[in-house]
C-alpha cells in the first residue's frame, strides 16, 4: 500500500475522534490512530453478523468483501463492533480501512430490524431457563453435600456455575438492548434511602463469604433518573470491587454523599489496585482482565452507558497493594417532603438479579 495513501487517511481521522486502522490486502496492520484498540491484532478475526430467530451465525474473513460492511473485530483482548470499508486501487483491492462503532450505535441496528423481535423473545427464553437451572442445581448440590454425595454436588455445582454465567452475559446483553431503545422508567425519589435499601439487600447475601461491607449514607439527597438502571450500576460495582479482588479479608465501603448539585457515590476495596494494562480496558465493550473466568466483560460498560444518558460520570482512583475506589457522580435535584425510594421489581424477581449479580463473585 502506498506512503501517500496512508498518509491522506491519517489527515481524514486526524480530524474526528473516531478509532481507526489500516490494514493491506493479507489483513496485516499498516497504521492506527489507538494503540489500544489496535495493539494485538495478529490473530484478528472478523465476523458478518447474521441474526435468526435463534442464535447467531456468522461468516469469519474480510479478503472478499467488496463493499462496506458492518462487522465484528475479534482481537486477544475485546471483542468489538466495526465498520470494514475495502481499499481498491485500478481495481484492485489493497486493503481495508476499519473504524469502531459505537456498540449502542450498533445494537440500535439491531433492534431496528425484525428479526430483533425474535432475537429479544429467544434472550428471554434462555434467560428464564438459565436462571432455572442455576438456581435449582445450586439448591440441589447443598442437599447432595449434606447427604455426603460429594462426587454428584461437584457435578450439580458445575452446572450451576455455568449456567449462572449465561445468565450474566444474557443479562447485560438485554440490559444493552434496553438501553439502545431508550427503555427508561425516570422518577424523581430519595437516592439516599434506595441507595440504602440496596446495600441492605446486598449485605446478607455476602457476609455469607466473609465479605464485609461498610456504608455512610447522607440523607436527603433526591435525583430524577431511573433507579432500576441505578441498581444495577451499584451492583456492578459492588461485584467488580468483590471479583477483583483477591484479598483474604475482603472489606467494602460505600459511601454517598452531597457535593454541590451533584451526590458522590464511591464503592471502594482492599485489593491490589488496578494495573496499566487493565486500565485500558475498563471502559471497552466485551473485554475483560479474565474473560475466560468472568465471561462477558460488559459491567462498566453498563455503567458508562448510564453515566452517558443520565448526565453522570464515572471516575476511579487506585493505589497499588491498597484498593480501587470508583466514584459515580449523579445530578441531585432540590429535596420534597414525602419523597420515598421506588421499590425496585428488581429486587424482588422469581429469580432476583441481586443473588446473580453477587453470585459472580463466587465464581
Amino acid at each position: 500500500m502506498k506512503t501517500v495513501m496512508i498518509e491522506t487517511i491519517k489527515k481524514i481521522y486526524s480530524c474526528t475522534s473516531t478509532k481507526a486502522a489500516v490494514f493491506d490486502q493479507n489483513v496485516n496492520l499498516m497504521w492506527s490512530n489507538d494503540n489500544g484498540l489496535f495493539a494485538h491484532t495478529e490473530n484478528t478475526s472478523f465476523y458478518t453478523p447474521d441474526i435468526h430467530s435463534i442464535g447467531v451465525i456468522g461468516t469469519v474473513g474480510i479478503k472478499g468483501i467488496k463493499s462496506e460492511e458492518q462487522m465484528l473485530m475479534h482481537t486477544e483482548q475485546s471483542v468489538v463492533p466495526v465498520k470494514v470499508v475495502p481499499l481498491f486501487e485500478q481495481n484492485l483491492p489493497i486493503g481495508f480501512i476499519v473504524e469502531s462503532v459505537d456498540v449502542l450505535t450498533a445494537i440500535s441496528k439491531l433492534n431496528s430490524s425484525y428479526s430483533a423481535i425474535g432475537l429479544n423473545k429467544y434472550i428471554s427464553l434462555v434467560r428464564e431457563i438459565s436462571s432455572a437451572v442455576a438456581f435449582s442445581s445450586e439448591l440441589l448440590k447443598n442437599e447432595l453435600e449434606r447427604a455426603e454425595q460429594y462426587d454428584l454436588a461437584n457435578n450439580a455445582n458445575s452446572l450451576s456455575e455455568s449456567s449462572y454465567k449465561a445468565m450474566s452475559s444474557i443479562a447485560n446483553l438485554e440490559e444493552l438492548i434496553n438501553y439502545s431503545s431508550n427503555d427508561f422508567n425516570i422518577q424523581t425519589a430519595s437516592l439516599s434511602e434506595f441507595v440504602e435499601n440496596t446495600i441492605h439487600a446486598i449485605i446478607p447475601k455476602v457476609s455469607q463469604s466473609g465479605i464485609k461491607i461498610r456504608y455512610d449514607i447522607e440523607e436527603d439527597i433526591t435525583a430524577k433518573l431511573d433507579f432500576e438502571r441505578l441498581l444495577r450500576v451499584i451492583l456492578n460495582l459492588v461485584s467488580n470491587a468483590i471479583i477483583y479482588n483477591i484479598s483474604e479479608e475482603k472489606d467494602i465501603y460505600i459511601k454517598l454523599s452531597n457535593i454541590g448539585e451533584s451526590a458522590a457515590l464511591s464503592v471502594t476495596d482492599n485489593g491490589v489496585g488496578i494495573d496499566s494494562d487493565t486500565a485500558k480496558l475498563l471502559f471497552v465493550p466485551f473485554s475483560s482482565s479474565d474473560m475466560t473466568k468472568y465471561n462477558e466483560g460488559l459491567g462498566l460498560t453498563i455503567v458508562k452507558l448510564f453515566c452517558d444518558r443520565f448526565s453522570s460520570s464515572l471516575t476511579y482512583t487506585t493505589k497499588k497493594n491498597e484498593g480501587t475506589t470508583f466514584t459515580l457522580r449523579i445530578p441531585t435535584c432540590k429535596p420534597t417532603t414525602n419523597l420515598k425510594a421506588p421499590i425496585s421489581g428488581y429486587l424482588f424477581e422469581r429469580y432476583s438479579p441481586v443473588d446473580l449479580y453477587l453470585y459472580k463473585t463466587k465464581l
